[in-house]
């Protein structure tokens, strides 16, 4: 399922493997060592050269949001409402912790703590060893962004509009600063945050004060961590009339354009760089490759449905997920496919899904079943 461009090995975007999991995943690969760790409905522990399953996590409802490890265990949410820590070799429960009625996405961990948000306002610190509960810190809008941790210091966006910056130790506010509507996950970046808003822009500020440095108009939403590369940054934006989708690279000493390459669809999706090439997903349900420098178009390829994964890549090969149900392993950009890649891993099915279903459970949705998820399942609604 290649597209235009990917006949040819030296150019990429071939497929090595694909593995089937038994939902319609928005979560990230996270590798760790030679596994890929998914959440979906399940967490999934995946042999990234083979795409062969080692393990798998349920929790009772679906995982969605991308897992974050760190030494030997995986941290992940469930629209349970809990947050997990797994064994990150053989995805047996260490502990959980009830985090309000809707966890935040990704969690940020340092070397005592994990940082969670939650539809309840809080940002919370649990302790990474016991799951207990050092301290919480309340906002005025549900905290679904993941964290950043840099310094001594937590940073998060809020849907109440604001970026936040915390005492990692005490949860004691530093500083906060306004944007015009919902926050997404900032990036920090030798004293700098980076950090898009849905009102547009995205917004360089000052790490340790929080004055504004510079914002940047994508003309649309951002809803995803900006990657930060040397003296560029690169963001994506949603779609909305009368723009379409696209990628930017921005000059992070000024916040001016360096060039964007505009797509079908929204990209909602942190971008990855290797040896020159910019990777992104897109609603689309396209990878892309472009080149770093001058964001042309190098080659993509086609899944079979949306794709808000990140990309990550090792080793020449790029890992992306997609609503298709399958975890995909492509050849990078001047890069053969590894020696040892398998063809598929195996799952459960993937039914299909009217448009007044839910993808994941079959329930039927409306735009105004509440939050951008699924009322029976919790799976995210708004893409």
């Amino acid at each position: 399922m290649s597209g235009p461009g990917t006949d040819a090995p030296e150019a990429g975007g071939t497929e090595q493997w694909r593995f089937r999991t038994s939902g319609s995943p928005d979560s990230s690969p996270v590798l760790a060592g030679d596994t890929i760790y998914l959440s979906s409905d399940r967490l999934y522990a995946v042999d990234r050269r083979t795409g062969t399953e080692r393990w798998r996590f349920g929790a009772g409802r679906p995982m969605r949001p991308s897992p974050t490890v760190r030494d030997d265990t995986v941290y992940v949410t469930s629209n349970d409402g809990h947050l997990y820590a797994v064994d990150a070799s053989d995805g047996t429960e260490r502990w959980r912790i009830q985090i309000g009625e809707w966890p935040g996405f990704s969690p940020a961990v340092d070397r005592e703590l994990v940082y969670v948000g939650s539809s309840d306002g809080n940002l919370y610190a649990i302790d990474r060893q016991s799951g207990e509960t050092r301290w919480q810190y309340g906002t005025d809008g549900e905290v679904f962004p993941s964290p950043a941790v840099a310094g001594g210091t937590v940073y998060f966006g809020s849907w109440d509009g604001r970026l936040y910056a915390v005492d990692a130790e005490t949860g004691a506010e530093r500083w906060r600063f306004r944007t015009g509507d919902d926050v997404g996950p900032p990036a920090v970046v030798e004293g700098t945050v980076y950090v898009g808003s849905e009102d547009g822009h995205l917004y360089a500020v000052d790490a340790a004060t929080g004055a504004g440095d510079w914002e940047f108009e994508t003309g649309d939403g951002i809803i995803s961590r900006p990657l930060v590369s040397g003296d560029v940054v690169y963001v994506g934006r949603a779609n909305g009339y009368p723009n379409r989708g696209a990628l930017f690279a921005v000059n992070r000493k000024d916040g001016t354009c360096r060039w964007q390459h505009e797509v079908a669809d929204s990209v909602k999706c942190t971008p990855a760089l290797a040896e020159g090439t910019v990777y992104f997903g897109c609603r689309d349900g396209n990878l892309y490759a472009l080149d770093a420098d001058t964001g042309t178009e190098r080659w993509r390829f086609e899944t079979g449905d949306r794709v808000f994964s990140d990309p990550t890549v090792a080793d020449g090969t790029v890992y992306i997920a997609s609503r298709d149900g399958n975890l995909y392993a492509v050849t990078a950009t001047g890069a053969e496919p590894s020696a040892d890649a398998g063809s598929a891993g195996d799952a459960d099915p993937v039914e299909e899904a009217s448009d007044n279903e839910c993808p994941s459970c079959g329930s039927e949705v409306t735009p105004s079943s509440g939050p951008p998820f699924c009322p029976e399942c919790g799976m995210r609604l708004d893409g």
